[in-house]
């Protein structure tokens, strides 16, 4: 294990005078206490976190009066058999956010980790001046965050603790105390507290894909599923957002698995509440709410069985080419739809697993794809230009609710042969290619000795050598 380095040295006591008195035995007034504090900041309350997962412990004075503190230090004991010191810092802390020397922070901030589990802590925040400009006086203040991994689980009702020595750690050796500003006088601290720390089973909160990557041909369709992974406790409902790139995919449909639905049931007598939303604000995606059950204790999804598939969303290669990405959103909807797992009133934010994390973004690799051989024009598929091919183009851009069933498999898998004068946008054709001026080429070629429709074209099929988008893509023709 490697001692975080903290390049702090300057102190404003001479490190021998600190010591001389704290073992002199300075006084240790009532008014100020030590305390060891969760990320909650409640006092006395347990630390819960789980196995290969970094939790922090909020390190807090409270002064009740009386004393002017304008630095401190603290000899912080932890068993390294469960817990491993990753990090110190006070950002986010009484001393960013008061007025410390103009926003600066402290002169000195450090921490030293030391072998068989201790930490010396210390920060100083005097001035030069001959009047302090900041002093922590009467208040609760969080002074210092420490950072931990949890490396093995306690056995239950036996927390693991991090607590205050009450013996000097270090060389030289650092125990628990403030400065006054005043006499610049160290007082020490016996009043102390620390907190308990719980580890059981990882903690997996969260919303995420099977897989962070996946191929797909252009043109064609994929099926993404979506999991929700939940450890130690089970779920009651959930939201999350899922975003795409509209210009890459096609948002084909977004189903509830058929684990879901298990659990869902079918009785009507049930109050739950289940939304997809195809059009959130905020652009390309969805948005998923569901309630399993707001009466019944049992509708829940079990730890057990985590992860667990939730949703499958079906989406088409739009783009020719290259990669594009889905990631789970909470940016998406108006309000905002975030990602919470729930179990009845108590929400849980995403707590990602260390030892095996799922992927909260997928990349789909879009492969390229030549189109097959088709005829162009051939709206039936029967190898010949015929009156009927003039009504497909007619009955597609003006009745296309009703089309006829012989043309269904060209919509649906060569959308391209509708575009019968080969008409482009940029240098590929596009469903947007297909209008009236395909209809009237048609008509015109059949019975007004017009041009024919450009290659591919004829009684054979015959393979096209230009570029068209996805949704153009033939992926079946009669003659293949």
């Amino acid at each position: 294990m490697i001692a975080p380095r903290f390049g702090f040295t300057r102190f404003t006591l001479p490190a021998l005078a600190v010591l001389a008195l704290f073992f002199a035995g300075a006084r240790s007034p009532a008014q100020v206490r030590f305390e060891v504090r969760g990320e909650s900041g409640v006092a006395g309350e347990a630390i819960e976190t789980g196995l290969n997962q970094e939790f922090k412990a909020a390190i807090f004075i409270r002064n009740s009066g009386g004393a002017s503190i304008q630095g401190f230090q603290m000899a912080i004991t932890y068993d390294p058999t469960y817990l491993d010191f990753t990090a110190a810092t006070w950002r986010g802390t009484a001393l960013e956010t008061q007025s410390l020397n103009s926003g600066n922070g402290p002169n000195d901030f450090g921490a030293t980790e030391i072998a068989g589990g201790s930490l010396k802590f210390h920060s100083i925040f005097e001035t030069t001046a001959p009047a302090p400009s900041f002093s922590l006086n009467a208040g609760t203040f969080n002074v210092g965050i420490l950072t931990f991994k949890a490396i093995k689980i306690t056995a239950e009702g036996t927390p693991t603790r991090i607590a205050f020595s009450d013996q000097p750690v270090g060389t030289p050796p650092v125990g628990n105390g403030y400065f006054e500003d005043t006499s610049r006088e160290f007082v020490a601290v016996a009043d102390i507290g620390g907190a308990d720390v719980n580890i059981g089973a990882e903690q997996a909160y969260g919303i995420a894909f099977r897989d962070a990557q996946a191929n797909v041909d252009s043109g064609a369709e994929i099926t993404v599923p979506v999991l929700l992974f939940n450890t130690p406790d089970a779920v009651h409902g959930f939201s999350f957002g899922v975003r795409h790139d509209p210009a890459a995919l096609d948002l084909v449909e977004v189903t509830f698995s058929d684990a879901l639905k298990a659990v869902l049931g079918t009785t009507t007598d049930d109050v739950k509440f289940q939304s997809i939303n195809r059009s959130p604000a905020g652009g390309g995606g969805f948005t998923v709410a569901v309630v399993l059950s707001a009466r019944d204790s049992a509708k829940v999804l079990g730890s057990a069985g985590s992860p667990h598939e939730v949703v499958n969303v079906k989406y088409r290669a739009k783009a020719a080419g290259g990669n594009t990405d889905l990631r789970i959103a909470e940016d998406l909807g108006s309000p905002k739809v975030e990602v919470i797992l729930d179990l009845f009133g108590v929400a849980q934010r995403p707590k990602p697993p260390a030892s095996n994390p799922l992927p909260t973004q997928l990349t789909l690799s879009i492969k390229a794809t030549a189109l097959p051989s088709f005829i162009r024009g051939d709206l039936d598929q029967n190898r010949r230009i015929t009156l009927t091919d003039a009504i497909g183009a007619v009955q597609y851009l003006f009745d296309n609710a009703n089309l006829l069933p012989v043309f269904k498999p060209t919509v649906d898998n060569c959308l391209i042969a509708f575009n019968i004068n080969g008409d482009k946008t940029g240098d590929e054709e596009t469903e947007g290619d297909i209008n009236i001026s395909d209809a009237i080429y048609m008509l015109n070629y059949q019975f007004q000795s017009g041009p024919e429709p450009p290659a591919p074209f004829g009684r054979a099929c015959a393979p096209y050598a230009g570029k068209a988008s996805a949704r153009m893509t033939c992926n079946q023709f009669a003659c293949q």
